[in-house]
């Protein structure tokens, strides 16, 4: 079995090369193992950072865009899909395996973003106990069988929830696993703008959406 982990990348020069190392971490002796960094359009010296990776693509910018373009080219009959701005726990692989052998076809991790964040962040990764697709985020790298992706369409085409649209999905077409092991993400937006400004902002949005504003009407509040 392929494990294919597919990273997107937009200007990520700083952090692509850490999300490939945290990969490359989990994997065990005899594992199969391809990483796919799917950029779009960067400017910077992202893909040059992201030369450690097992294949690099070009792709339409937008998040969806791009990991429905990497998976379309990936080996793997498992997708992970990382955002370069996340690090996967070592034991990733093994926790993937595992819930794949208890028959969950799809699922995903926990998140954290580290010890030295403020009050307000620890509060929103504590959050992610709590087992509910409303909460499933793509910094929480998502996985799932193949065939599922496929058979619901892969990510919708959309510029912003698209993590949130395709977990809906998948939690609507059978099991869902909501692992213990935590992916570190980067505080970087809440550090840009201020932790409860951002986090207010993310929280109005996110509200909308679920009251069922279209999520086209919402990406350019916020910006990939």
């Amino acid at each position: 079995m392929v494990v294919s982990v597919v990273i997107p990348t937009l200007n990520e020069q700083e952090f692509v090369a850490d999300a490939i190392r945290s990969v490359r971490s989990g994997i065990t002796t005899g594992a199969q193992v391809e990483i796919v960094v799917a950029d779009g359009g960067s400017t910077d010296n992202t893909l040059r950072a992201a030369a450690t990776a097992d294949r690099v693509i070009k792709a339409d910018a937008g998040r969806s865009n791009q990991m429905n373009a990497g998976a379309a080219v990936a080996r793997g009959s498992v997708l992970v899909f990382l955002h370069a701005d996340s690090r996967l726990p070592r034991e990733w692989l093994q926790a993937t395996n595992d819930a794949l052998e208890q028959s969950y076809p799809a699922g995903a991790f926990r998140l954290t973003f580290g010890p030295s964040a403020p009050l307000l962040l620890q509060l929103s990764a504590a959050a992610t106990r709590i087992r509910s697709p409303a909460l499933c985020f793509g910094d929480r790298a998502l996985f799932v069988l193949r065939e599922r992706f496929e058979a619901i369409g892969g990510f919708p085409s959309v510029r912003v929830f698209e993590d949130l649209e395709i977990v809906r999905r998948l939690t609507a077409s059978g099991p869902f696993a909501y692992l213990n092991s935590q992916v570190l993400t980067s505080p970087r937006r809440y550090d840009s703008k201020g932790a409860w400004r951002q986090q207010w902002a993310n929280v109005k949005l996110w509200t909308r959406y679920q009251l069922g504003a279209d999520p086209e009407l919402l990406a350019d509040e916020y910006p990939y």
